[in-house]
């Protein structure tokens, strides 16, 4: 079934997380005395504060207090997004800024470049990740504090900025300039073959672009040979709707519904279905979750467990069921982000958590909320009403009202105390950086390709022992006992995050999947995969 012109206008201007401009209705409060009443009452403390408070009152502060104080009697995700804000907001979900291209890290009072953005202005013109760039206009930019770099980098699309640069492996300092251009934020990190078979898409938000980039994934490892796929939607916040609707419809048959919503006003609730177009209609597929697949990715993966089309595996995820709208403050270039609608499953399931103990207990669960090592499927049978069942396509029990519960629990890793602080106060991103100083044209002469870098490189006893002792030096110190699973995924890690340095994003998770073990359970179920979707709803399992 085809979706109305109707519905693609209404779907574009609605987010789950964040949402392009609207304006705002006034219906609600017609005809209603009460809402009047406290509005007037509302701007007669505002009048009274201005003209009566002791001290002088900074006007855009006191409103802002009163529309946050506001908000928050309602959902956690109805928000104010102040106007320092709101540029950044939109950037990320529009999927591009214009500027000179890059990511970067301050270290040791320095911009870094972690990672010149692929097409932008800075990589054409050589800038390399691991360049510090320690002037910007013939000025100083040592000791610039990381949200000021922005505002001196970027800018109008055409404008020239001059930046130099220290390259540890150059006797000269270099410079650049820099033609401001357009660049693109990927949603979608990396898609490459595992195997000759099975394909992985990482997709890290649902912004406007995110559909095309998928659809281009998809195509490319439809053609180099993939029957199976894996999607890896952890961590993965959210974004636009339309963009979740796009993608479910790549895997399901024409007519099958994605999702619908339901309003305070039923001429704005809306269902959207797959349309005739999908490109991965048929093949094995897989969906990876965890407690950070929020919103946009838990209506694909809602949709793929409600029409048994493929499993999901991991955590579950956050649970938010609500669609947001944003809302244009024109006074002061702020904006009202307001939920305006709830969404549903194809089944019928509402997946929003409960959020009647405020904001702060909603995000305190999720944080301290643990999946059990081993779950049956009789402990997956709540007993209480918030968590209402609901039936799939192929008659298996799933559940309402706290997420969605993977087909296979599969435990994130669950790290120690110490290698959670070498990952806060960034240990392992750094010293990848101060190893890579010394190393980077040795490891580009020893490994020339990925797979050579996959296959042979080790991190060795020596290497660990400096790596502690830069830990130890910068503020972490190395107990008495380390695990052997830390130990392992420390020099897994170091090792993806060299990678990346040095062939970019595929790069990092080629190389860290290798220790996950929540890919590696995905690929286990793929031997016995008609079978794990009978079954699955019986014999959930952990690994």
């Amino acid at each position: 079934m085809q979706m109305t012109k109707r519905q693609l206008l209404y779907l574009g201007g609605l987010v789950l997380l964040v949402g392009f401009l609207g304006g705002m209705t006034t219906q609600y409060f017609m005809g209603d005395d009460q809402a009047y009443r406290q509005i007037a009452k509302l701007n007669k403390v505002m009048k009274l504060v201005m003209t009566n408070y002791v001290d002088s009152v900074d006007s855009k502060k006191v409103v802002a207090g009163a529309i946050e104080g506001m908000l928050e009697k309602l959902d956690p995700h109805s928000v104010y997004i102040p106007p320092k804000d709101l540029e950044r907001v939109n950037e990320d979900f529009r999927g591009k800024f214009e500027g000179i291209g890059v990511e970067f890290r301050i270290i040791s009072d320095t911009i870094t470049i972690t990672n010149p953005i692929p097409g932008g202005p800075s990589i054409k013109l050589g800038i390399q990740a691991g360049d510090r760039i320690i002037g910007i206009d013939d000025s100083t930019a040592i000791g610039l504090k990381s949200d000021r770099v922005p505002k001196k980098l970027r800018g109008p699309k055409g404008t020239k900025v001059k930046v130099t640069v220290y390259r540890p492996s150059q006797k000269a300092n270099l410079d650049f300039i820099i033609v401001r251009d357009e660049v693109s934020l990927f949603s979608v990190d990396t898609f490459f073959l595992i195997d000759n078979e099975t394909g992985y898409i990482k997709v890290n938000r649902f912004s406007s672009t995110t559909h095309d980039e998928f659809l281009k994934a998809l195509k490319g490892l439809n053609k180099k040979g993939m029957k199976r796929l894996i999607l890896d939607l952890r961590g993965n916040p959210g974004g636009f709707l339309d963009q979740a609707v796009q993608m479910a419809d790549e895997f399901l048959p024409d007519g099958k519904r994605v999702v619908y919503t339901k309003s305070r006003d039923s001429r704005s609730e809306e269902s959207y279905s797959a349309t005739s177009s999908g490109v991965f209609e048929t093949g094995n597929l897989i969906v990876l979750i965890d407690r950070s697949s929020a919103s946009a990715s838990e209506i694909v993966a809602g949709a793929v467990q409600d029409w048994d089309r493929g499993l999901i595996v991991g955590e579950t995820s956050f649970g938010k069921g609500l669609v947001q709208k944003q809302y244009p403050l024109d006074e002061d270039n702020s904006a009202l982000r307001l939920t305006v609608s709830r969404y549903y499953t194809p089944s019928g399931r509402l997946i929003q958590r409960s959020y009647e103990n405020g904001k702060k207990q909603y995000y305190s669960d999720l944080r301290t909320r643990k999946e059990k090592t081993a779950i049956s499927a009789a402990e997956l049978q709540f007993p209480d009403s918030t968590h209402p069942a609901f039936k799939t396509a192929g008659n298996r029990t799933v559940y309402g009202g706290g997420g969605i519960n993977p087909d296979y629990f599969v435990q994130a890793d669950t790290l120690s105390d110490y290698t959670g602080d070498l990952i806060r106060k960034n240990i392992f991103s750094d010293y990848a950086q101060v190893y890579l100083d010394g190393n980077r044209e040795n490891l580009k002469k020893s490994f020339k390709t990925l797979a050579d870098f996959e296959n042979k490189f080790v991190i060795s006893a020596e290497l660990m022992q400096k790596f502690d002792a830069y830990a130890e030096n910068h503020g972490v110190k190395l107990p008495k006992v380390v695990s052997v699973e830390d130990q392992g995924w420390k020099k897994n890690y170091l090792s993806a995050l060299v990678a990346r340095q040095l062939w970019g994003d595929t790069g990092f998770y080629r190389v860290n999947l290798k220790s996950d073990k929540v890919l590696i359970t995905a690929l286990e179920l793929f031997k016995t995969y008609s079978t794990a979707i009978d079954t699955s709803g019986q014999a959930l399992i952990s690994r």
